[in-house]
């Protein structure tokens, strides 16, 4: 992620500031977001609602986000243990099962 907000901007404080927020977030959750923009990109509102939907309850029940709140807000030591750790441990599989739920129940 990092090498091509290089590529695009540079060494700007933009470019920066951006790949140090990056390093620091959940690899998966990194993954899921980059996923989700590209499946985006072909549907239309409701769609992308459902969507949302879909992948919520997969992402939430990954852990992740309660991690960063007991880094950040509960222990304070701004120290995640993020599951996998890096981008580099993150596979198809585990991105694939988040998206693989069926969100044909929802009501939009």
């Amino acid at each position: 992620l990092s090498s091509g907000i290089n590529a695009e901007y540079g060494d700007s404080e933009f470019a920066v500031n951006a790949s140090k927020t990056l390093a620091a977030m959940s690899p998966i959750a990194l993954c899921i977001a980059h996923r989700t923009q590209l499946l985006s990109r072909s549907l239309n509102f409701t769609e992308c609602l459902r969507l949302e939907c879909q992948i919520a309850g997969p992402t939430f029940a990954l852990g992740e986000f309660a991690e960063g709140v007991r880094a950040l807000l509960v222990e304070k030591d701004n120290n995640p243990r993020w599951n996998p750790g890096t981008l580099e441990e993150v596979t198809e599989e585990m991105v694939d099962a988040v998206f693989a739920g069926d969100a044909s129940w929802q009501p939009l």
